[in-house]
């Protein structure tokens, strides 16, 4: 999957293509359409938190597809592709 990374505070966020995660029997996958980036973020961005925990791929608020659920996904509410997701 590609995503933005921080490798450092202050620093330009980098492309970069990351391994796709393995499902959990609880998680799905949300192909990302659109990312907001919180405040939060933005703090850890301009190095003005300590200790971030980093590479770290930020944004946490985003719209996107279900690209795959497990088998478990009615235990989850989802039973379409269309489903809102609200973490």
């Amino acid at each position: 999957m590609r995503a933005m990374v921080l490798e450092r505070p202050g620093t330009l966020l980098q492309l970069r293509d990351l391994p796709m995660p393995a499902l959990a029997d609880d998680e799905i996958l949300i192909r990302v359409e659109a990312c907001g980036v919180c405040r939060t973020d933005l703090h850890i961005l301009d190095g003005d938190l300590r200790g971030p925990v980093l590479p770290l791929v930020p944004g946490h608020e985003i719209v996107g597809r279900v690209e795959r659920f497990h088998q478990r996904r009615h235990e989850l509410g989802i039973y379409h592709d269309d489903t809102e997701v609200s973490p």
